[in-house]
């Protein structure tokens, strides 16, 4: 249970700010339909990236990411002491997070989502 938290939510209400940039407005969050957005276009929908019930800023994109003989789209975001790394293949949507205040690192995270989507592509997922 403790893992599907870090990636799931059902669809919850935040407050989100405004288009105007100073006001803010209640929205109805879809964590599985951002998720997708993110990974597809690289960019975070109206209302941002949550997963798990946690905000975070996309702040890297590699929409043709090359890594040993394969190219997917990689995406990282982050949130305050800890962020995840996401590719997408061409049928799948792998996800790796760390927390600093676990001991964790992104560089160990980044790499086994790389070496999984390696692997993804190599037996055709």
């Amino acid at each position: 249970e403790k893992g599907w938290g870090y990636i799931w939510k059902d669809p919850h209400e935040e407050t989100i700010t405004a288009d105007d940039g100073v006001s803010e407005e209640k929205m109805t969050i879809n964590e599985a339909a951002a998720l997708l957005a993110v990974a597809t276009t690289g960019t975070a929908p109206k209302g941002g990236l949550w997963l798990g019930g946690k905000k975070y800023t996309v702040t890297q994109k590699d929409m043709a990411c090359e890594h040993k003989e394969v190219t997917f789209k990689y995406v990282f975001a982050a949130a305050s002491k800890c962020g995840v790394h996401i590719v997408a293949t061409e049928s799948q949507i792998t996800c790796g997070f760390y927390s600093e205040e676990e001991g964790q690192t992104s560089g160990n995270a980044k790499a086994a989502v790389f070496d999984y989507a390696e692997y993804l592509v190599g037996i055709s997922m």
